[in-house]
């Protein structure tokens, strides 16, 4: 497969965030402009608005962006088309990667991932945003292993749209 065709696939992949916090909802309203399907859920209704609130007109939103020059209305409406927000983590069952972005607990961590394996399809990926534990320990933890990366977003991910892939020794090269 050539790289223009990888792209394209690529594309076409739906995208679920696990949590609606500042990074969980920058990070879906990075990925939505980048051109991805890309859900945004999480258990607080308040957080959901909050976070939809902040992609419109917050100070990284839509709606200064747009009067600053930075992206077209056009684009933005796209953008918003391709984001939506749920309180249900089915919403987020056919998604193709799945990221956790809940807050640094590993308890809650673990939780999220037992309840996304649970919901999730065999191939989808599940990562974490988390920065302070170790990704081959959340990996391990579940009965995917070779599904699990580590996917750190520098923060704010709408100004800094920079990533870090992080694979343990049981990552599938299908899943990077």
């Amino acid at each position: 497969m050539g790289r223009r065709e990888r792209r394209n696939v690529v594309k076409e992949m739906r995208i679920g965030v696990i949590g609606a916090g500042v990074m969980g909802g920058g990070i879906a309203q990075t990925l939505a402009t980048a051109g991805y399907y890309t859900t945004c859920c999480d258990v607080s209704p308040d957080a959901l608005k909050t976070a939809e609130d902040q992609v419109r007109t917050g100070r990284y939103g839509f709606e200064r962006a747009i009067e600053r020059g930075k992206i077209s209305e056009e684009d933005a409406g796209a953008a918003l088309d391709r984001l939506s927000f749920s309180e249900s983590l089915t919403e987020t069952a056919t998604a193709d990667i799945v990221l956790e972005c809940v807050p640094e607990r590993l308890d809650l961590k673990l939780r999220v991932f037992r309840d996304l394996e649970a919901a999730a399809g065999p191939e989808t990926i599940l990562a974490s945003n988390s920065s302070g534990f170790s990704i081959s320990a959340l990996a391990a933890m579940t009965e995917r292993p070779d599904k699990v990366i580590g996917w750190h977003w520098a923060s704010p991910p709408v100004i800094m749209p920079f990533a870090e892939i992080v694979v343990t020794s049981e990552t599938s090269p299908d899943a990077v």
